[in-house]
């Protein structure tokens, strides 16, 4: 029988080296954390709920201090420490609603100590909410509702979703599990 010869592949080893070469060389846009100044004047979000965890109950807290902005639908919210940004987030039912169960959601991984029990909140979120608020510190919660775009044909939709892709992948806010939503 006779033996066939093909062709030579391409080394993609090289390509591969050449490619991250030419990563590392470019220029990295820079990220920073957004400040409580940025939330408030630049994307519009208004305080409405201070968040804390209560070390004597073990609980994970979240107080309402604006009802109009709590009732918002298809919203987004960040929440800040310390004039950092530390998580950035959107819901589709109202603000109130979505705070409500993530308190009890947190507070029942607190209580819970076997980590291998599945739950909404992982062990790995509820230590790092212990670890940005301390004993006294409190998280305050800004939001808004998301912005209405029409469309020429007459549809309108809300970009609630979009405007929450765009505030993680610019500050990439340390509580936020991906830089993508």
């Amino acid at each position: 029988f006779r033996q066939i010869k093909y062709k030579r592949t391409p080394n993609l080893q090289v390509r591969a080296r050449t490619r991250i070469r030419n990563k590392q060389t470019m220029t990295k846009r820079e990220t920073k954390p957004a400040t409580q100044h940025d939330i408030q004047t630049t994307y519009g979000l208004k305080q409405f709920a201070r968040a804390w965890v209560d070390y004597g109950t073990n609980s994970f807290n979240v107080e309402i201090l604006d009802e109009t902005v709590a009732e918002e639908e298809e919203a987004i919210y960040a929440f800040v420490v310390d004039d950092q940004t530390i998580r950035i987030g959107s819901s589709l039912k109202p603000l109130k609603k979505r705070f409500r169960s993530w308190a009890k959601d947190v507070t029942q991984r607190f209580q819970c100590a076997d980590d291998t029990k599945r739950m909404r909140t992982p062990m790995k979120e509820a230590n790092s909410w212990k670890r940005h608020l301390p004993d006294g510190k409190v998280a305050t919660i800004y939001g808004r509702k998301g912005t209405q775009i029409s469309t020429p044909v007459g549809a309108k939709f809300s970009s609630y979703l979009s405007e929450e892709s765009y505030l993680i992948r610019k500050h990439q806010p340390c509580l936020n599990p991906s830089k993508y939503r």
